[in-house]
């Protein structure tokens, strides 16, 4: 410490180890924002991460892939609403998900006027035992 005459002299009792605790309280946080800083950074990569490598379920012809695969047996055995039976189809063709599950259940095997046909042998218990709003019983004839 200097006095009037710019000469040192002593330092009051304490003072030293008050600026100690200073300077290692200046460290800490510094150090704190340094590692706050990094963990944000490291947050927010995990985070687009997890975003991107979630699966996302489009929306086309305003119908979801999961609603689309709930209907994809009535569909093939055509007992749905047309306007219904329009969006199925309209998003089938644009999403290249459901296009292909519907490919490998046989249900593009052909395409009709009106309806996808599915081979003999395909299973159409599944929309049986979940029975839809929008599924009709087939016409008997």
């Amino acid at each position: 410490m200097t006095n009037a005459e710019g000469r040192w002299g002593a330092c009051p009792p304490g003072e030293l180890g008050r600026l100690g605790a200073r300077l290692r309280g200046r460290r800490r946080r510094r150090i704190a924002v340094r590692a706050g800083g990094a963990l944000a950074v490291l947050l927010t990569c995990l985070g687009l991460w997890t975003l991107n490598a979630r699966p996302r379920e489009n929306t086309f012809a305003g119908i979801t892939c999961t609603r689309v695969m709930e209907l994809a047996m009535a569909y093939g055995e055509g007992t749905l609403d047309p306007d219904i039976r329009t969006r199925v189809r309209s998003h089938v063709e644009q999403c290249p998900r459901c296009h292909e599950r519907f490919k490998a259940m046989g249900l593009i095997a052909r395409l009709l006027p009106g309806r996808w046909i599915r081979p003999a042998g395909v299973a159409l218990d599944m929309a049986r035992e979940a029975p839809d709003e929008h599924v009709h019983p087939p016409a008997s004839g």
